[in-house]
């Protein structure tokens, strides 16, 4: 519409005024008309620089935000891992620790019930059936250690295989 009404006027102005005015007019018209064009393109790049800018800024805080709550939700796994392997290892240490004394006291009530046996018997056939008793405790002591090596082993291998 506007367009129409400059278009009118400058067909009113071509008719009645003198080709001097009328191109000092139009000289007019166009430098209005191209500053108006260059002020609408600074308009449009200011907002598209700002919607550039705001989108740049949203992308930066969803990525911020999204990378506090994987470390957040890394750091609870590494926290709930490490709680389960001191619970598991304490769990394993009580029962270790329930064998051996098990173990120490059948390993008492088997010396004493060797030494009533041997108590009979002469000085170095009872020195020999109590260093068997010994040599035979020791090996079950041993094979329980490694047996509870061999299950902290696996728990931690397991909890790592969790943990990846």
């Amino acid at each position: 519409m506007r367009q129409r009404q400059l278009n009118e006027l400058a067909n009113a102005f071509a008719t009645l005024a003198p080709d001097a005015v009328l191109l000092r007019k139009e000289a007019e018209e166009a430098k209005a008309a191209a500053d108006e064009l260059a002020s609408f393109q600074t308009r449009l790049e200011h907002a598209r620089a700002e919607r550039v800018a705001n989108l740049k800024a949203q992308r930066a805080e969803v990525e911020e935000r999204t990378r506090r709550e994987n470390e957040e939700a890394i750091a609870k796994l590494e926290a709930e891992h490490s709680k389960t392997l001191a619970e598991e290892s304490a769990r394993a240490a009580a029962a270790l620790a329930a064998r051996k004394a098990k173990l120490a006291a059948d390993v008492d009530k088997a010396r004493e019930e060797r030494l009533k046996e041997t108590s009979e018997m002469d000085k170095a056939a009872r020195d020999r059936i109590m260093a068997e008793f010994e040599a035979e405790s020791k090996a079950l002591e041993t094979k329980l250690e490694d047996v509870r090596t061999a299950q902290m082993a696996h728990m931690e291998a397991k909890l790592a295989a969790r943990k990846k």
